[in-house]
């Protein structure tokens, strides 16, 4: 459709405004438009509304009294925020949930929801921060400005919108003022795959686009190419138990025959399914003489991806995770962000929280969260009281330390610098990422000890010395007696450094309970 303007309607595409559902969709349109305009296709405006709202928001942003360099507060950002409003973790996301209802929908909220809302958006509003849903709505609220709506409008001159059925009411309004002078408004959607309602998606804009815009005609797409006849037939049970927007819809279609019947298994637990799932690869590799590379297993989550990779390695089945994550899953930029974000805001207990989220290993920090919760402290309070109770050599305690050290060195590093570039610079100079202890960092170097002739000769020693009641001397070792040091300390034993003793530099393994006489 762009390419049609562009070629058929000589239209400018510096004056084309494209609405996506995702990030990753935007990207795909580029792509697809540089092979057909070249470079004329970087002209064109493209993204998704959130990100568009942004923009108009920090450009206008005072017409609707919004406070300059706002920031904006992710899910994961809202989700901590409930966390510190002392809402149980299992909650959230039915919360975050029944706040868009209330605010895309006008659905009523309870009086406790209603009180946590208040809350919540009180705790965003300190901050200076907007979540996705305000976005729109501030947006919304901004092109009621008559000012800004005709500078705005002036900007394009053809509006398409993709997973029409996605958008909810505000974002519509968003959608209608851009486009109500020129009219040239594009949208593609299937109202029967309004799936989000309960992030304020209403099928209903379909109606208000048609009554809106004058749309008496619509095109229909009919042929399904992604799937077989039997698995569109099936969908189409499903999904005609609902009611119809539209009377004049016409079902879509597929001339291709499965070679496999359509199914649906449940499972009592995720194990269960694993499990079943690699019963049935085996049956099937066997039954028909594949290799394994002929298999790939598609899930919804990159978690699912993860723990199924572990099953299968553990079950003899040899698999790689397909790549292709979002930029932020990488540990060094993930790292850079959240250091970033307290360089930034360096008084946020939130972006502390995400810091830590970050270097610390995940066991160590869910169990912090947890008796943080259980306690009802502050994470950042119950770590600190947690590194002081455990033996300062302890793993854990050293990470807990290393962790609150940058985070005080964090903001004194954004001070010193004028550039983000050599702010970045510095900070990947650094040791980035999880913190691990030298043992894991280089657990796939080790190797058995029992394999080693001179660790071998070195334990007959001991034990003979043990049997024997002698006082064994040994050389340095490297950094051996480290080892030995914690070993030992579980046969009631210990190490003894002494000093100008023959033989020179050496050590001697005597008995905790009986020093005097020693081994």
């Amino acid at each position: 459709r762009i390419r049609f303007l562009v070629e058929r309607h000589a239209i400018d595409p510096e004056r084309i405004c494209a609405f996506t559902f995702t990030n990753k969709a935007a990207g795909e349109i580029a792509s697809r438009l540089e092979r057909q305009l070249g470079p004329r296709a970087e002209h064109v405006k493209r993204g998704t509304i959130h990100a568009f709202c942004a923009e108009l928001l920090r450009e206008f942003g005072s017409h609707v009294e919004l406070e300059p360099g706002f920031g904006i507060a992710d899910e994961e950002y809202q989700r901590s925020a409930l966390r510190r409003l002392r809402v149980p973790l299992n909650w959230h996301g039915n919360l975050l949930a029944k706040f868009a209802s209330y605010r895309f929908r006008g659905v009523t909220l309870t009086a406790s929801d209603s009180d946590l809302f208040t809350r919540y958006r009180s705790f965003l509003d300190k901050r200076n921060l907007l979540d996705f849903d305000t976005l729109v709505l501030r947006t919304e609220e901004l092109l009621r400005n008559d000012a800004v709506r005709a500078i705005v409008r002036a900007r394009w001159d053809a509006v398409l919108v993709d997973e029409f059925q996605d958008l909810n009411p505000a974002q519509y309004a968003v959608i209608r003022a851009l486009a109500r002078e020129h009219r040239n408004v594009f949208a593609v959607g299937d109202d029967e795959q309004s799936i989000y309602s309960w992030a304020g998606a209403d099928p209903e804009v379909f109606l208000h686009f048609a009554n809106d815009f004058g749309v008496t005609t619509r095109a229909q797409l009919r042929e399904n190419r992604r799937c077989p006849r039997e698995v569109v037939a099936l969908s189409r049970r499903l999904v005609d138990v609902n009611p119809s927007l539209f009377d004049d819809r016409r079902h879509a279609e597929s001339e291709r025959d499965s070679l496999f019947p359509v199914s649906a298994i449940t499972f009592a637990s995720d194990d269960a399914e694993i499990a079943w799932i690699i019963d049935d690869l085996r049956r099937d590799r066997e039954a028909h003489a594949l290799e394994w590379g002929e298999f790939a297993l598609l899930y919804r989550t990159h978690a699912i991806g993860d723990a199924a990779e572990a099953s299968f390695l553990t079950a003899g089945i040899p698999c790689r995770l397909a790549r292709g994550r979002a930029l932020a899953d990488d540990p060094v930029v993930g790292y850079l962000i959240a250091a970033l974000r307290v360089i930034a805001a360096p008084d946020d207990p939130i972006y502390k929280d995400g810091f830590l989220k970050v270097v610390l290993p995940k066991p160590l920090f869910d169990v912090a969260c947890a008796k943080a919760e259980e306690s009802r402290k502050s994470l950042v309070r119950y770590l600190k009281q947690m590194a002081r109770e455990l033996p300062w050599e302890h793993g854990d305690a050293k990470k807990i330390r290393r962790a609150f050290c940058v985070l005080q060195n964090l903001a004194a590093m954004g001070s010193v610098h004028t550039t983000l570039a050599s702010l970045v610079d510095e900070l990947l100079s650094q040791r980035v990422g999880e913190y691990r202890t030298v043992l894991e960092e280089h657990h796939d170097e080790l190797t058995d000890p029992a394999g080693d002739e001179d660790v071998q000769r070195l334990a007959d020693r001991i034990v003979e010395a043990i049997g024997t009641g002698r006082t064994l001397w040994i050389p340095r070792l490297g950094g051996l007696e480290i080892a030995l040091k914690g070993m030992l300390s579980g046969l009631g034993l210990r190490l003894v450094q002494l000093g100008g003793i023959p033989p020179a530099n050496a050590m001697r393994i005597a008995s905790t309970d009986t020093p005097s006489h020693g081994i």
